[in-house]
């Protein structure tokens, strides 16, 4: 008689501002082969709070979680990453638990803020493409403590140039056009990796999504191959 195999748990992912779940979807692909339940999430990033976008994502959780599912995991890109921190924070502080504590992966997550948010926001034209709430909440340079320290094992993925300079000359030091290098650090990091990328095409790259199934079924990042191994110097790291 053969033993029924664990779950390898739910795995929700959340895209960043001013997209929606179609952002996900290959790598919504690339996770359901490996045999994770998907769960690709859509919320209106533009019109509501990273609070609010917290709570809606925890009612969803809530409403269609199952006990036999297993572990939650989640993926994001971007201001999704900030929504999940968010909602985590929000679930200890209401002693709610999440089933059984999975895995969390950040793509190009602004933790310390935004500092093109900082210089955009509050003026029409900017106000008007991104919109008024999580846009401006994402200038806030105390985002990295606002919400501590993820209560499961997380890690990160940069994209950046890989020269020090990075795409976007409004930003300082490597970045991938949007989100700076450093901005993407958050205290209790598993891994951090840096790969050579732009901001809006990170989720979609082959070895990213390499790098999200390696750290779901490890809890660590895979080896950078040698030829890459400029984009990781002193950028993994592992506790």
């Amino acid at each position: 008689m053969t033993m029924p195999t664990e779950p390898k748990g739910t795995v929700y992912l959340l895209h960043g501002l001013m997209r929606t779940q179609l952002s996900m979807a290959p790598l919504a692909v690339s996770l359901r082969r490996g045999g994770w339940r998907v769960r690709n999430c859509f919320y209106p990033s533009r019109s509501r709070t990273i609070e609010e976008h917290a709570d809606r994502l925890l009612e969803r959780i809530r409403r269609t979680s199952r006990p036999d599912e297993g572990p939650f995991h989640f993926v994001t890109h971007s201001l999704g990453g900030i929504v999940v921190r968010c909602a985590l924070a929000r679930c200890e502080a209401d002693q709610i638990p999440l089933s059984a504590p999975g895995r969390f992966v950040m793509i190009a997550p602004p933790n310390r803020g935004s500092p093109l948010a900082r210089r955009l926001s509050g003026t029409l034209f900017w106000d008007a493409i991104f919109g008024r709430r999580a846009f401006h909440q994402l200038g806030d340079e105390s985002l990295a403590d606002a919400w501590g320290t993820p209560p499961m094992r997380f890690g990160v993925i940069a994209g950046g140039r890989g020269d020090g300079r990075g795409w976007n000359p409004l930003l300082t030091g490597d970045d991938d056009g949007v989100v700076s290098v450093e901005d993407t650090h958050l205290p209790g990091e598993s891994g951090h990796i840096v790969l050579r990328s732009i901001h809006a095409v990170l989720p979609w790259r082959q070895d990213c999504m390499r790098q999200v199934v390696s750290f779901l079924q490890s809890g660590r990042f895979a080896t950078i191959p040698r030829d890459d191994a400029p984009m990781s110097k002193d950028r993994r790291t592992t506790r």
